[in-house]
Parts: structure tokens; sequence; C-alpha cells
């Protein structure tokens, strides 16, 4: 059983590797959008829409954290993060479309474009680097 600073350590660790994923998505979310929408002739974007994009990368990233430490196959819990990131993502659009801002017509497919771009190469690595670690470890014994 852990003692007090390492439960406040392994916390500490979760809090660190979140806001680096929430950086590394927000501002690879940020770009990808703002390219789309440069292709769509869009030039100009708006305060609201960085601010929903923030709560989709804060969705994004906590599902990750959360699914992250089910102790489950790797390639489920990727696959399990990411439909349940996708879902959630979708969900709180469609509900924020109904209540709050019209949708572009191209809403929904931004969204999975922006999410999967990089969840899955990112999730894809995680599972492979967790793969070898486990082998050398297995190796080493």
């Amino acid at each position: 059983m852990l003692n007090k600073a390492e439960r406040r350590k392994g916390i500490w660790n979760i809090v660190k590797i979140g806001v680096c994923l929430y950086g590394i998505f927000f501002t690879a979310a940020t770009i990808v959008n703002s390219i789309l929408a440069l292709m769509q002739g869009h030039m100009y974007g708006t305060h609201e829409h960085v601010i929903l994009r923030a709560v989709i990368v804060f969705i994004v990233v906590l599902t990750v954290i959360i699914v992250g430490a089910l102790k489950i196959n790797i390639w489920l819990r990727c696959l399990l993060a990411y439909v349940v990131a996708i879902a959630l993502v979708l969900g709180y659009t469609w509900l924020n479309g109904r209540l709050f801002t019209e949708l572009h017509p191209y809403a929904y497919r931004d969204i999975v474009i922006s999410v999967s771009v990089f969840f899955v190469p990112i999730a894809v690595g995680y599972a492979i680097g967790d793969i070898l670690r486990r082998r050398k470890k297995n190796g080493a014994k």
C-alpha cells in the first residue's frame, strides 16, 4: 500500500501529464481547425469557437486519463478511450448546437477529424511503447 507522500506524488504526475496533453491537443486541434477553416474560405474565427474547442480538448484529455487508468488490454484501452472521447465530444457538440450556437454544416466531421488526426497516432505510439517496455522488462528477468 502507498503512503501519503507516494499517493500525492502519483496524483501530481497525473496532473502534469494531463496539463501537457491538454496543451498539446489544444494547440494541435487549433492548428488543424484553422487549416480546415482556411481551406473552406473562412478567414476569421471567433473567441466562442476557441472556448468551445478548449472544452472539447478538455473532454478528450480527461477521457484519456480516466480510461488510461483501467487495467485492461492496452489496445482495448486505446480503442475504448477513442470511442468514449468521440461519443462525449459529439454529444457535447450536439447539445451545444441545440442550446447555444448554430453549428457549421461540417461541424461533426471537423471535430472527428481534429480528434482522430492526433488521438490515433498518439494512442498507437503509446500502445507500442507499452508493449516494448513490457518485452524489455520480461526479457530482463
